[in-house]
């Protein structure tokens, strides 16, 4: 069977890691027809883990100590489409939202945890249209926010929606901050300073085309008057990431005369202005482009791009000091091609990335999943496998962060699939 050959997998030794490391073989955590895993670490380096099925969202919690806690069925929505679940954590505060679409209708669904899966889930909107590109952040006080992109018959609208611990209620209706769009845009959502936020997106009309950004300031509890104009360009996809002071780093792919492109941008918080944008790669093709920022406005850019088809390589780049590094570093070095990948970095500027690839002499078709760690401004000397190459497709990797605590899941299989996690230092 599939999955006790996943068991078998999981519990055999991985290649020998790097001398000193605590990484363990990865557990099977679950098994099932999963999609779209999440994952939040907490500082006591116990992860809660999110998922969805064909229509209900589970959970569990794990520490990576003895057996994992058996998992939860969170709520169950019989005939509905579930969306993928998002975590947004600020400290002790856990916030897990999803999408239901029902004929006719569909909701944004919140649920707070704490501690560990418990909470009561709450409808935090409902509409008739279709949302899009969910986003949420939450901070310390338990004040929760969540952007998106509604689809209507007078187009696309960027719209947004706060949570107020005090009355421990969602506004009564959200607010409409740009549209109507012609075309779906990729969002991003960010925390910053005292539960303010910054969010991102794609913008057409009124003479101007491109990406802008919106300010949310928490007190007042108010969003800018208009959208801040960034880069003359409309992103494919994009990623943003931010530091506790509200500087902010931007990445994003566009087409650039038949190849593609990766551009950054940059926001000062000191003098609360917009840099770049800053040419970070061009290729035939570059996709997963993952941004993530330390203390003091420090940035690690990871994206994977290839020229020759078939062929694709992880690469880096980092940003300090107001200035990205002149030519980015490959992260793969002769090991081959790889495939998807997740990456987190602390505030402390400890990092680590992870990613799926086939594994040279092994046997053929089988991948395994990589780690390498940053640390002093430094990524490891070596990639560390964690476990056994095995022949299932690994997918929907996650990684986190936290202090000394790193925490990864992945699915492996396709349809029926094992839920695979590790947690080490």
């Amino acid at each position: 069977m599939v999955f006790d050959a996943l068991k078998k997998l999981a519990g055999k030794k991985a290649q020998a890691p790097e001398p000193g490391s605590a990484w363990r073989a990865p557990r099977l955590l679950a098994q099932g027809p999963f999609q779209a895993p999440a994952m939040s670490l907490d500082a006591r380096g116990s992860a809660t883990i999110l998922w969805r099925t064909e229509t209900s969202i589970m959970g569990l919690r794990y520490s990576g100590k003895g057996e994992p806690e058996e998992p939860l069925t969170l709520h169950e929505y019989p005939g509905a489409q579930v969306g993928a679940p998002l975590l947004a954590r600020s400290e002790e505060v856990l916030l897990a939202v999803w999408t239901v679409r029902e004929a006719g209708s569909s909701r944004i669904c919140a649920r707070f945890l704490r501690p560990g899966l418990e909470g009561e889930t709450l409808t935090a909107l409902t509409v008739p249209e279709e949302i899009l590109s969910l986003q949420a952040v939450v901070d310390r006080r338990g004040d929760g926010l969540l952007i998106w992109v509604r689809r209507t018959g007078q187009g696309l609208f960027v719209e947004a929606l706060s949570y107020d611990i005090r009355t421990q209620a969602w506004d009564a209706a959200p607010i409409r901050l740009d549209g109507p769009l012609a075309q779906p845009t990729p969002l991003g959502l960010v925390p910053g300073p005292k539960g303010s936020a910054l969010a991102v997106w794609n913008h057409e009309g009124g003479g101007y085309e491109g990406l802008v950004a919106s300010h949310y300031f928490a007190k007042e509890r108010i969003w800018s008057d208009r959208p801040v104009g960034i880069a003359h360009a409309l992103a494919r996809s994009l990623d943003l990431a931010s530091d506790e002071l509200g500087n902010a780093a931007l990445l994003y792919l566009t087409g650039d005369g038949g190849r593609v492109a990766l551009d950054a941008c940059v926001f000062s918080a000191a003098n609360h202005t917009w840099h770049g944008p800053t040419r970070l790669a061009s290729a035939l093709d570059v996709s997963q482009p993952k941004v993530a920022m330390a203390k003091g406005g420090a940035a690690l850019a990871v994206w994977r791009q290839s020229e020759v088809a078939g062929t694709t390589r992880l690469f880096t780049r980092s940003f300090q000091s107001g200035k990205w590094a002149p030519r980015p570093e490959s992260l793969e070095g002769d090991m081959g091609s790889g495939r998807a990948h997740a990456f987190a970095l602390s505030p402390e500027a400890r990092g680590a990335l992870i990613w799926a690839q086939p594994v040279p002499g092994a046997t053929a078709g089988a991948e395994g999943i990589f780690l390498r760690t940053f640390a002093h401004g430094k990524w490891g000397p070596s990639a560390v496998p964690l476990g056994a190459p095995s022949k299932y497709a690994h997918h929907s990797l996650c990684i986190d962060v936290v202090g000394e605590h790193t925490a990864a899941i992945w699915l492996a299989g396709v349809g029926r699939s094992g839920l695979m996690g590790v947690i080490g230092k």
